[in-house]
């Protein structure tokens, strides 16, 4: 039986994968050392798609989801919408609802929620309600897997929301750049949902939700679960760490990029937890990072504190391929 090197690599990739779920707290050299392996690996995304027809008053709903086949990982990017603009539909209608709209899946990342994880709200106005994106593209290779979404907007304006899924799938990284040369941006602000531990309080099930910041930590144990604290966010705070103190795995981290500076406040809940971060109106670039981790809480929170200068550095590097 003969072994090709890229089966070898393979088997390697398999073990320091394995090896990374099952520690404490992860080793920056193991980390480096999985990235260099990989690196002459391709980076492959899988495409599923589906159309559900519409009616005279309402659109056609088209759902897709790419698989972005990162290592022993599947990170999956979901996009569900009314394609509410001709020629699919002359009518007015909203390309979402409040379930549907950009999410993330594949394992614990589907606790950022599969249907809406993220809103861009500019004057107040829900930027991805508003029409579905105009054009959708991908790009596989020899680096990281990239998704790209152009919204088209009034007065030749526009909107790019480029994500970066690594070849290890540790992460997923977002770049949105803003073009509104015509329109007066009065108030800037991205929101988003996420459901650390999962979905069991849904089901009925006790939570006891635990969010974390460089200043402040709350959390909604089950026996308050009618309480509603809020975190504030100050500018150049950076990153939040969400947990369920109930649940040994399907924490969540967030990284803001310091150079943006948004304000902003974590509305807990026992069930889901919303962040609104509100930019400077001047901003026109706008970079987050998103982390889901399968170790127990406080392993998966040394982990993330512990690489936030290296994804730092990769999140203000972040290198498009795509052109636009």
């Amino acid at each position: 039986m003969i072994i090709s090197p890229m089966s070898v690599k393979r088997s390697v990739i398999i073990t320091i994968i394995c090896s990374w779920g099952l520690m404490l707290s992860a080793d920056e050299d193991v980390m480096t050392d999985l990235r260099r392996i990989m690196g002459n690996i391709k980076s492959e995304i899988e495409v599923k798609a589906s159309i559900k027809k519409g009616s005279a008053k309402i659109p056609p709903r088209k759902s897709e989801t790419w698989t972005f086949m990162a290592g022993m990982r599947k990170v999956q990017v979901r996009y569900s919408r009314y394609m509410n603009i001709p020629p699919y539909f002359e009518g007015r209608h909203s390309s979402l609802s409040a379930d549907m709209g950009i999410g993330f899946d594949g394992g614990y990342f589907g606790n950022w929620y599969r249907g809406n994880a993220i809103r861009l709200i500019i004057n107040g106005e829900d930027i991805f309600a508003q029409r579905m994106a105009d054009t959708v593209e991908v790009m596989e290779g020899e680096e990281n897997g990239q998704l790209r979404f152009t919204w088209k907007l009034k007065q030749n304006s526009s909107v790019t929301m480029t994500i970066v899924v690594p070849q290890d799938g540790h992460a997923i990284y977002m770049d949105i750049a803003l073009s509104l040369p015509e329109i007066e941006v009065r108030s800037l602000q991205i929101k988003l949902n996420c459901y650390p531990g999962g979905y069991k309080p849904a089901y009925k099930q006790p939570s006891h939700r635990w969010v974390v910041t460089e200043f402040d930590e709350k959390d909604v144990p089950v026996e308050m679960k009618k309480t509603t604290p809020v975190i504030e966010l100050k500018s150049g705070q950076d990153w939040v760490f969400y947990a369920d103190k109930l649940q040994s795995a399907g924490s969540l981290g967030l990284l803001i990029n310091n150079q943006d500076n948004p304000s902003g406040k974590i509305f807990m809940s026992y069930y889901g937890q919303r962040t609104e971060l509100n930019y400077p109106v001047q901003t026109r670039q706008i970079r987050l990072a998103f982390y889901a981790f399968n170790l127990e809480n406080q392993s998966a929170r040394s982990m993330f504190l512990k690489n936030l200068e290296q994804e730092r550095k990769v999140l203000k590097t972040l290198q498009l391929r795509l052109k636009k």
